[in-house]
């Protein structure tokens, strides 16, 4: 049968997976320093309770990707419009809230290198609201092929016009996207909301899991990654309360101001070694970028 194989038959294959290209197979690194790499033929799940910073993050974190591997990301992000999607990952690429010069006047010229680096590395898939699966990948395929674009986000799984209590068609739409992954040899980011948070299970103190996803098991269960976003609302609570006292010492607004801004949490990774890191990142407000440690400085991706 033809389906059926030998150890020999393989056998260069398994050689490769211990001696090949070892960063290849190990995949991708992220902006921040953990075990956890982006792999070609993947579908990674993102994750987390709404409001907190899934897309931003998302979009940071494959523009590192096509700025570090010289690569291209086709984007269907359905629950905005293309140009605020564009506006925010030209923040993140420049470094600074907008294209200004250092007296606040527009600066054209950076602006023109911000629209350029864009739309070398970028394919915008234009709808908002539902979009069906099977027009989105036929667009992505067409990408992949042309264009060699090997980075895609969907925004997000409730967008794809398949109700929250069908679980059979959910389970048919990881089955198609982990498959067309596969075949195309690109990496999809899929965001998938968390359930609502409980009085058990309250935001800011419990941090979802795999399990915690709304919808089917097998949105986790097919991804060959799971991570989930979250945002440290009780350290802006702190902050809050701390810009409303007075005589509030400096050692204590440090202290406040030292603590992570996000978790980025792996919850799940079918290669590697099984690690499942979690890392405390900082949220820097001007440019959207998020970094691992709170004193480095804002990046400029153009210079």
């Amino acid at each position: 049968p033809e389906k059926l194989l030998r150890a020999k038959d393989l056998a260069p294959d398994i050689y490769n997976e211990f001696f090949g290209n070892t960063q290849e197979a190990m995949g991708m690194s992220l902006p921040w320093n953990m075990p956890f790499h982006v792999r070609l033929g993947e579908v990674t799940v993102v994750s987390g309770y709404m409001k907190h910073g899934k897309t931003v993050l998302l979009t940071f974190l494959v523009m590192w990707l096509c700025w570090k591997y010289n690569l291209r990301a086709g984007i269907a992000s359905l629950e905005m419009p293309a140009r605020k999607t564009l506006r925010n990952m030209m923040r993140q690429l420049i470094g600074q809230r907008a294209p200004v010069q250092p007296d606040g006047q527009p600066d054209k010229a950076l602006f023109d290198r911000g629209i350029d680096w864009l739309d070398e590395h970028t394919f915008i898939y234009d709808a908002v609201g539902v979009a069906a699966i099977k027009d989105i990948l036929d667009v992505f395929s067409y990408v992949a092929k042309r264009y060699g674009v090997r980075l895609f986000i969907i925004d997000s799984l409730m967008r794809l016009n398949v109700a929250g209590e069908d679980l059979e068609r959910q389970k048919e739409i990881m089955n198609m996207i982990s498959s067309w992954a596969i075949l195309h040899n690109v990496h999809l980011f899929l965001v998938a909301h968390s359930k609502k948070p409980s009085e058990k299970q309250r935001e800011g103190v419990y941090i979802p899991f795999s399990y915690d996803i709304n919808g089917s098991a097998a949105i986790p269960n097919i991804a060959h990654n799971v991570v989930v976003v979250s945002r440290n609302i009780l350290k802006e609570a702190e902050m809050e309360q701390l810009e409303q006292q007075k005589d509030v010492s400096w050692e204590k607004k440090l202290e406040v101001i030292a603590k992570y801004d996000a978790q980025f949490c792996v919850r799940a990774q079918r290669e590697g070694d099984g690690e499942r890191p979690m890392k405390g990142l900082y949220f820097d407000k001007e440019s959207w970028q998020y970094r691992d440690k709170r004193e480095l400085p804002r990046v400029n991706y153009l210079d």
